[in-house]
């Protein structure tokens, strides 16, 4: 029987022979461009689901709209009818980090196999090793960096809970090598956060921010007088989550509503135990859904554990409550913070501690008056400094250099 490693090298050196033939049967992709031909584009990922805020509504619809680019998504679940994005179905994602990582490999070589796309962008970290051998085989790759993934692994409080603490430095060692390699082979870099642009070296580092559609939110209208905190995203310890419902279990009359990832079974049931009734969980939104679900909520909670890595996060939660007039509670030390204290659209709690989330949330409901002037700041800090259209231009920008190189 042949070994898994012999197996792994005779699928690469047959995955290579396969991607040259078509390579040197399209060399003249970008050749194309006298005659208009749209480049073709697919996005991929095998851990965020096909509607993700930021690579369906930010990054594929935006390079779609342009008129320019051909888009592809392959990602589980949906992509709307209206979307003219195509979408390539993968299977669920599993809830099981090392199943998911053996299994995000077979989904990519299937797609390798199948797809011939004129640019590849990857947004796991997960699908580095084949991005990389893609881009040694003469492909073009785009590498789309989410998060801080090497503070994630080497920063001191940083490191992911669910790497074992006696590998924590051999991982770290991985993760940065493959970063590296990524940072070397790809022909452009996107990143999420000036912090995370820092990090790379590639000459085609552009910063593509999570800042929302202003347009999108305009008809939203928060309540006051629903006394309903939001919470969107993953209910975990990182965000959060278990302070957030002592907080909200302390002042009788506010509810909590939880949207985006199912929680895991422990997290539902300590949210259950302590709020009973006061709960509702509401799984993913749809752009109308999640709309409507702010314009019912009174404020909305956009949260970090303190660490290193979390504190320089700035994801799509806070413009989004900005660009609707939601008022925002968030915990202090981090980019969030940083921008809330400025504009003064929300309450920065003063620690991590469920008292100190109680104490925000006291003060973001406690006047009308106030409320409402936390509202129309943050839908003027948004406007201007939370919109996305500069984004958007630099991500076209560096989409229409590697489909016209000079």
């Amino acid at each position: 029987m042949r070994s898994l490693s012999d197996l792994a090298s005779r699928a690469s050196a047959m995955l290579a022979q396969c991607v040259k033939r078509e390579t040197a049967s399209s060399d003249k992709h970008f050749s194309l461009t006298e005659s208009k031909r749209q480049a073709s584009v697919l996005h991929v990922t095998t851990v965020h689901p096909a509607n993700d805020v930021r690579i369906l509504d930010r990054e594929c619809l935006s390079l779609a709209s342009s008129g320019e680019f051909s888009v592809s998504l392959a990602a589980t679940g949906t992509v709307p009818e209206s979307y003219p994005v195509t979408h390539i179905s993968l299977p669920p994602i599993p809830r099981n980090r090392v199943r998911r990582m053996l299994s995000s490999q077979l989904k990519l070589l299937r797609l390798v196999l199948l797809e011939r796309p004129d640019i590849w962008h990857f947004h796991d970290p997960e699908n580095l090793p084949l991005a990389i051998l893609l881009s040694s085989l003469g492909q073009v790759v785009v590498w789309d960096a989410h998060e801080d993934y090497l503070g994630q692994m080497v920063d001191a409080g940083s490191v992911k809970k669910w790497v074992p603490a006696t590998l924590a430095p051999m991982v770290g060692f991985a993760v940065r090598l493959l970063l590296t390699q990524a940072d070397a082979a790809s022909a452009g870099v996107v990143a999420a956060t000036p912090t995370i642009a820092e990090r790379y070296r590639n000459r085609n580092t552009v910063l593509v921010g999570n800042e929302a559609r202003i347009e999108d939110f305009r008809n939203c209208i928060p309540n006051f007088s629903a006394k309903n905190a939001l919470f969107t995203g993953s209910p975990s310890t990182e965000h959060c989550f278990p302070e957030i419902v002592s907080g909200v279990a302390a002042i009788p009359d506010l509810t909590l509503t939880v949207a985006g990832r199912p929680p895991q079974a422990h997290m539902k049931a300590l949210a259950e135990q302590a709020l009973g009734e006061r709960v509702h969980f509401v799984g993913w939104l749809n752009r109308d859904e999640l709309r409507a679900t702010m314009s019912g909520a009174t404020i909305g909670f956009v949260t970090y554990e303190d660490t290193e890595a979390n504190s320089k996060a700035l994801g799509n939660k806070v413009f989004e409550f900005a660009a609707a007039g939601l008022p925002i509670v968030t915990t202090p030390r981090s980019l969030v913070a940083d921008a809330i204290g400025q504009g003064a659209f929300g309450v920065v709690a003063k620690g991590f501690a469920a008292a100190d989330l109680e104490e925000a949330l006291r003060s973001a409901v406690g006047s009308e008056e106030e409320w409402a002037a936390m509202s129309g700041r943050g839908r003027e800090w948004a406007v201007e400094h939370g919109n996305y259209e500069a984004s958007e231009r630099r991500l076209i920008d560096l989409y229409t250099r590697l489909s016209n190189p000079a």
